[in-house]
C-alpha cells in the first residue's frame, strides 16, 4: 500500500504535485465528514430514545409476567417423529434407513 502511494504521488501524469493532494485531502475530507454526520445522528437517536423512555417492542418479558402453569408443554406425536425421520434421512443421506423411531423413557432420579 505505501507503495502504491508513493507511486501516485511520483507519477504526476494528470497534473502537478499540488493538484494530486487538494483530490486527496477532499477525499478525507469527505469520509471524516460521512463519519462525523452518522456520529452525529447516532448521538441524536440515542439522546431521543432516553429522553422518552422507548421501550424495546421485542425485549422478553420479565421473568415475573411469565407464569410457569401459563407455559404449555409440547407434545411429540408419532407425526412428529415421522416428520424428523424423514427430514434427518433426507439431510444424512447414507447408506442406511431409518427403520424404528422409539420413544426414549426419562430417567427418574
Amino acid at each position: 500500500m505505501v507503495i502504491h502511494l508513493a507511486q501516485s504521488v511520483i507519477a504526476l501524469e494528470n497534473g502537478s504535485m499540488s493538484e494530486l493532494l487538494v483530490y486527496q485531502l477532499t477525499g478525507f475530507l469527505i469520509v471524516i465528514l460521512v463519519l462525523c454526520s452518522l456520529w452525529f445522528a447516532v448521538a441524536c437517536l440515542g439522546v431521543f430514545f432516553r429522553n422518552f423512555e422507548i421501550k424495546d417492542p421485542v425485549a422478553a418479558p420479565s421473568s415475573s409476567a411469565v407464569h410457569r402453569d401459563s407455559v404449555t408443554k409440547m407434545e411429540i406425536t408419532p407425526q412428529v417423529q415421522v416428520v424428523v425421520g424423514a427430514a434427518l434421512h433426507t439431510v444424512i443421506q447414507g447408506p442406511f434407513r431409518i427403520e424404528s423411531l422409539e420413544e426414549s423413557k426419562p430417567d427418574v432420579s
